[in-house]
């Protein structure tokens, strides 16, 4: 990457390919584990049932195309710190399509 020092450079790709979760359940978890909201509050935000978030992280659930793509939009509404978040659950939702 330009305008990096080689440490730098390790650690962003580190950083980008940390042991990423891979199905749409473990991103879920990942998201409802590292969001700095409640699990209501990405409920509401997102306009998915918290039940819903719930039995998709317990592995109870599928999550729909629908309900994943409202949860992206209300992660990247919560701003940068969360951008990382709504990209692997994209990442997850492309991957199984």
């Amino acid at each position: 990457m330009p305008g990096l020092r080689p440490a730098q450079h390790f650690t962003t790709l580190v950083e980008r390919h940390e042991m990423a979760p891979r199905s749409v359940r473990q991103v879920v978890s990942k998201i409802l584990e590292d969001m700095p909201g409640s699990i209501r509050a990405l409920s509401r935000e997102s306009g998915v049932d918290h039940a819903t978030l719930l039995k998709v992280r317990d592995g109870e659930l599928g999550l729909s195309q629908e309900a994943a793509e409202s949860i992206i939009s209300a992660l990247r509404r919560w701003g940068k710190t969360c951008n990382r978040l709504a990209d692997q659950l994209e990442t997850a939702t492309r991957k199984r399509r």
